[in-house]
């Protein structure tokens, strides 16, 4: 990691100089120590999260196009001629059989970015879900990201990760 961090440094910094020399190695070597001491950063933490790096991605672009769509409907809620009928702010409540508290997580925060949707509440498997209008959070229990942080559990438990 050391190698790393000085190859960074030495990428922002432009130029090279034996004062940046000095000074990325110096920081670098600082950095790689409370990495190893303070993060419990170990070589082999780098080569699993390369390969769940696809995961991430996948998840990231789901989240974007999620809430693209999420925005579109609250748009159509704003600007519809009557705002007020359209709004029918709710509270749902349902229950996760994801099995991590990192997945629970991920789950009620995707959520609350999503627009027109908030998560209230996380209590062990029950979420609770404030929604501008109950189609925002229709079929939530069985939303993509239900589905993908189920594929990505799996994976894991499968030691294919």
């Amino acid at each position: 990691m050391f190698l790393l961090y000085l190859l960074l440094w030495l990428l922002f910094s432009m130029q090279l100089s034996w004062q940046i020399l000095t000074v990325g190695s110096l920081v670098s070597a600082m950095i790689a120590w409370f990495a190893h001491r303070y993060l419990r950063y170990r070589p082999r933490l780098a080569g699993r999260l390369w390969r769940n790096l696809r995961w991430l991605v996948l998840y990231g672009l789901v989240l974007v196009a999620e809430t693209g769509k999420a925005t579109l409907a609250v748009i159509k809620i704003v600007l519809s001629p009557d705002p007020k009928a359209m709004l029918q702010p709710c509270l749902l409540y349902f229950k996760s059989d994801l099995k991590s508290n990192a997945a629970k997580v991920v789950l009620a925060n995707s959520i609350t970015l999503t627009p027109g949707t908030l998560t209230v509440d996380l209590d062990h498997d029950t979420f609770c879900i404030h929604c501008l209008n109950p189609s925002l959070a229709e079929d939530i229990d069985s939303s993509i990201f239900v589905r993908l942080l189920k594929q990505i559990e799996q994976q894991i438990e499968g030691g294919r990760m």
